[in-house]
């Protein structure tokens, strides 16, 4: 599991190194990977737009992602 600190300030860069890092561990088959984004409504607020790089890391994913937020996220950034 690839555990995603919540910071306002991580670029979008940030998110897609951190994504690439997880997928190295796919071929592995004696684990389960697992991104977990946490409190990814706080991210949302970042002027960086962070986000938007989900819509292409989510499209055909080869590993699980969970992305969890005690805030309402932008109903246009949920349709992925």
């Amino acid at each position: 599991m690839h555990f995603i600190p919540r910071h306002k300030k991580l670029q979008t860069k940030c998110y897609k190194e951190l994504w690439d890092q997880t997928e190295r561990y796919y071929n592995d088959k004696t684990t389960t990977i697992l991104f977990l984004f946490d409190e990814i409504g706080l991210v949302e607020q970042s002027s960086h737009n962070p986000l938007k790089i989900l819509h292409q890391l989510l499209e055909h994913p080869k590993i699980a992602f969970i992305g969890i937020s005690n805030w309402s996220l932008d109903a246009a950034k949920m349709n992925q």
